[in-house]
């Protein structure tokens, strides 16, 4: 037996796998919740709004959907939940960046995103961080490093806690969408290098054999076009009609040239919508040089997530967070209209129902958050 956790809103269980009507209902649960189930899977009847036959036994041999579980691979233990509880250095006050949020409504927004899944393309994930053991169902190394899907780095650790962190505490961090689901897949070599790109491609199409609904990529490099994988990943942004890719932009402090931002791989891939972090003085000063499309989070230090022992929570800037955050709040939208069209310009056009005028996004930058898009 196995533990594995709950990914869709209710998981019904049933006496047998070959039938779903109501005579063999047996009882169900709720999205997060964890049961355990054998290793081996039942061939059966394709469920309402599944994709597969694949059925999976628990204790009692009563039947559940194989689509609507997956492994619980990351888990809290008793000794980090003391060593968290002796952390001196919590922020001041609880982080909600779900709650900070504006433009959204709270209807959508309280729904944390539920039933949205989040692939976070990146260094890893730190496993025994309690703010984020709920939401993170799979987590994968595809760098062969000796540590596995470790983060060494703390980049994958903090862009997953601003995506989906739900604070194991009153002073905890929340994220913008709590109750996404989080696929980890580390494709940044633990020296912060994607070499030729190999990684990230297995990872991506890792994530969409998963059918994630968004896929984050705080990860930025020079193109290089004569690199097969970043020609593949090309390709793999352009051809998915089901996933919404974000990518982070150049840091405004790297060029002179702010016409340059996205000259970034992979924010500069057609199907990929780039995300920057810029001051006001900048956008009032380069609007019209500003490439398009372009989405723009005021620049602040924001807190996140740490690999550090005792030192849990830091606080970073830059366009990876702002690419983070876009990645959450969009995860918030869909999970309202799971319908809608995810092209790059649908999102967009989505997007630009919430948006923020330059004015309104500077008046109160870190407790508030908002976002620019020139399209």
């Amino acid at each position: 037996m196995k533990e594995y956790i709950v990914t869709k809103d209710i998981l019904n269980i049933r006496s047998s796998a070959t039938d779903v009507d109501d005579t063999n209902y047996v009882g169900s649960l709720n999205r997060g919740a964890t049961i355990f189930l054998t290793d081996e899977e039942i061939n059966g009847k394709i469920p309402f709004g599944g994709s597969s036959p694949m059925w999976k036994a628990d204790h009692l041999n009563n039947m559940v959907s194989r689509d609507a579980v997956e492994p619980k691979v990351i888990t809290a233990t008793t000794q980090g939940i003391e060593q968290f509880k002796s952390v001196a250095n919590f922020p001041n006050v609880p982080i909600n960046w779900n709650g900070k949020v504006k433009k959204i409504p709270n209807n959508i927004k309280i729904k944390g995103g539920s039933g949205i899944s989040v692939g976070v393309l990146d260094s890893g994930i730190e496993r025994q961080h309690l703010d984020l053991s709920r939401n993170v169902i799979e987590s994968i190394d595809f760098t062969k490093s000796a540590v596995a899907d470790l983060d060494v780095q703390g980049h994958g650790t903090a862009m997953a806690s601003l995506i989906a962190a739900y604070p194991f505490s009153k002073n905890g961090i929340t994220g913008i969408a709590p109750n996404v689901l989080l696929r980890l897949a580390k494709v940044m070599y633990d020296q912060n290098d994607p070499q030729d790109f190999s990684s990230v491609e297995l990872g991506m199409r890792h994530l969409l054999e998963r059918r994630v609904d968004i896929i984050n990529m705080s990860i930025g490099r020079p193109f290089v076009a004569a690199l097969p994988s970043i020609q593949h990943i090309i390709s793999l942004t352009g051809a998915s009609n089901n996933t919404v890719f974000f990518a982070s932009t150049k840091e405004y402090n790297d060029d002179n040239d702010l016409s340059r931002l996205t000259d970034l791989f992979p924010a500069n891939c057609p199907g990929v919508i780039p995300v920057c972090s810029l001051t006001k003085s900048l956008i009032e000063q380069h609007w019209n040089s500003l490439p398009a499309p372009l989405i723009i989070i005021p620049d602040f230090n924001a807190w996140c997530c740490s690999i550090k022992h005792r030192h849990y929570y830091f606080q970073e800037a830059g366009s990876s967070i702002s690419t983070a955050l876009m990645a959450g709040i969009t995860a918030l939208l869909l999970a309202q209209s799971p319908s809608v069209n995810r092209s790059k310009q649908g999102i967009l056009s989505l997007l630009t129902q919430y948006a923020s005028t330059v004015d309104e996004a500077f008046q109160n930058i870190g407790s508030e958050i908002h976002y620019i898009i020139k399209n």
